[in-house]
C-alpha cells in the first residue's frame, strides 16, 4: 500500500470546506453585481449626456463620442494591470482604486467647461474606474467556482453591468431633465461610492485556490480550487486558434455594444422618438441583457458553449441590421431587447470558456489581454459611429458595418473554435464546446 491514509472524517471536512467556499463565492457574486452596476452602469449612461453636452458646448457628435472611445481604451489597459494584480493578490486594493477614481472623476465632470476636461475626467478617470471592475471581477468569480457552476456564477455577476445601466440611465435622465446634466454626474459619483463599498469588504478575501495547500495532482478535479496551478501562460495560449477566436469575438462584441450604448438614445431622438421614451431604450436593453445573462448557463449546458456563442453573435448582428429600419419607440424597445439578450448571453459564455480551455494559472492576465481587444473595439465603435453621423447625418452605415462585423465574429467561432487538438487533453473540458 502506498501513500498516506485519509484521516478519519477527512472527506467530510473537505466537503464542509468546499460548501463554505461556495457559500462565500455567492456572496462574492452579489458584491460583484453591485460593483459592476456602479462602476460600469455609470459609464454606460453616457448616451443620456450626449445631446445635453452637445447643446451646451456645441461639440460635434464624433468629438463627444471620442471620450467614450478613450474611456474604453484606458479601461482595457487598466484591466491588463489589474487582471495581473488579481492573479497574485486580492481585489480589495483594486476596488479601492476604482472607487476613488470614479467618485473623483464624476464629481469633476460636474464642473467641466472644455472638451479636454471632458476627455480627461471621463476618458481617463471613468476608464480607470471601469478597468478596476470587469476583468478583476471575472477573474475572481472564475476562481471561486468549478466548471459546473462557473457559467451560472459569471452570468449572474455580469448582469450587474446591465442592471446598473438599466436603472441609472432613466434615473440620471430624470435628474438632467429636472435640473441639468451637471447634477447627473454628481449622482453618478454617489452611486460609485455606494456600490463600491460592499466589494471593498467582501472581495478582499482571496479565492480558495490561493490558500489551498498540496500539489495540484492530489486535489479533486471537480473542486473549485483544483485548477489554480494548472493551465497555460498567456504566451502558450497565444499559439492556439481558440485563443484568437476569443480575441476576435472580444473586439466584435465590444465594437457593436459600445456603438449601441453610446449612440442609440441619440439615434432614437434623431428619428423622432420623444426624449423620455428614448432614454427607456437603454432600460429595455438592460432587461434583455439581464435575462440573457441569467439564462446563459442553460443555453451553454444544452447547446454547448461554442454553439451558443455562435448563435448569439448572429443574433447581435441581426439586431444591428434591424436598427437600420427601426423608427418607432415600440420597435426600438423590441430590437434593443433582442440586442441586449444576445449580448447578455454572449459575455458569460465567452468568459467561461477560458478556464476550461486554458486553466486558471494566469486567468487574470489572460482576461486582461483579451480585454485589450475589447478596448480596441470600444475605441473604434463609438468614434466611428459618431463620424458616420457627422458625415452623412444618420447611422445607416454604422449599423450595417456593425452587423457585418458580428457575422465575421460568428465565422471565427465556427472555424477557429474547432481546433481542440491544439489544447492540452488533460486540461480541456469538453463542456466548453
Amino acid at each position: 500500500m502506498t501513500g498516506s491514509p485519509t484521516p478519519p472524517g477527512g472527506g467530510v471536512e473537505r466537503g464542509i470546506e468546499k460548501r463554505e467556499h461556495l457559500d462565500y463565492g455567492w456572496l462574492v457574486v452579489g458584491a460583484s453585481v453591485l460593483l459592476l452596476a456602479g462602476f460600469l452602469g455609470t459609464l454606460l449612461s453616457f448616451g443620456v449626456f450626449l445631446k445635453p453636452l452637445q447643446a451646451q458646448f456645441g461639440w460635434s457628435r464624433a468629438a463627444t463620442s471620442g471620450a467614450m472611445s478613450l474611456c474604453i481604451a484606458v479601461q482595457g489597459l487598466v484591466g491588463i494591470v489589474m487582471g495581473r494584480f488579481t492573479d497574485r493578490h486580492n481585489m480589495g486594493f483594486v476596488v479601492a482604486i476604482g472607487t476613488l477614481a470614479g467618485a473623483a472623476s464624476y464629481l469633476l465632470l460636474s464642473r467641466i467647461n472644455a472638451l479636454w476636461q471632458f476627455y480627461l475626467c471621463f476618458g481617463v478617470g471613468a476608464g480607470i474606474c471601469s478597468g478596476c471592475a470587469f476583468i478583476p471581477v471575472t477573474a475572481t468569480v472564475s476562481k471561486w467556482f468549478d466548471e459546473k457552476r462557473r457559467t451560472l456564477a459569471l452570468g449572474v455577476a455580469l448582469t450587474g453591468v446591465m442592471i446598473g445601466q438599466m436603472v441609472l440611465s432613466p434615473v440620471i435622465d430624470q435628474v438632467i431633465s429636472r435640473g441639468d446634466w451637471r447634477w447627473g454626474y454628481v449622482v453618478a459619483a454617489v452611486v460609485v461610492v455606494v456600490c463600491g463599498a460592499p466589494g471593498l469588504v467582501i472581495m478582499s478575501r482571496r479565492p480558495p485556490e490561493s490558500s489551498k495547500s498540496g500539489p495540484a495532482h492530489q486535489r479533486p478535479r471537480g473542486d473549485a480550487i483544483s485548477s489554480g496551478a494548472r493551465g497555460y501562460t498567456v504566451l502558450e495560449a497565444a499559439k492556439t486558434a481558440p485563443f484568437w477566436m476569443i480575441i476576435i469575438t472580444a473586439f466584435v462584441i465590444s465594437c457593436g455594444f459600445y456603438v449601441v450604448m453610446s449612440q442609440i438614445v441619440a439615434h432614437a431622438r434623431d428619428v423622432g422618438v420623444a426624449a423620455g421614451q428614448a432614454s427607456l431604450v437603454l432600460t429595455f436593453n438592460g432587461v434583455g441583457s439581464v435575462a440573457g445573462g441569467l439564462l446563459a448557463w442553460w443555453f451553454a449546458k444544452r447547446l454547448g458553449h461554442k454553439r451558443t456563442l455562435l448563435i448569439v453573435l448572429l443574433g447581435e448582428g441581426l439586431a444591428m441590421f434591424l436598427f437600420t429600419i427601426t423608427k418607432e419607440a415600440w420597435s426600438f424597445f423590441l430590437v434593443v431587447a433582442l440586442f441586449g439578450f444576445t449580448y447578455g448571453t454572449a459575455s458569460p459564455v465567452r468568459m467561461s470558456m477560458i478556464p476550461p480551455l486554458f486553466g486558471l494559472k494566469s486567468i487574470g492576465t489572460m482576461l486582461g489581454c483579451t480585454t485589450f481587444a475589447w478596448s480596441i473595439g470600444g475605441l473604434v465603435g463609438p468614434y466611428f459611429a459618431g463620424y458616420v453621423h457627422d458625415a452623412t447625418g444618420e447611422y445607416l452605415l454604422a449599423f450595417l458595418a456593425g452587423g457585418a462585423l458580428f457575422v465575421i465574429g460568428a465565422l471565427s467561432v465556427h472555424f477557429w473554435g474547432s481546433h481542440k487538438k491544439e489544447l492540452q487533453p488533460d486540461l480541456l473540458d469538453e463542456r466548453a464546446w
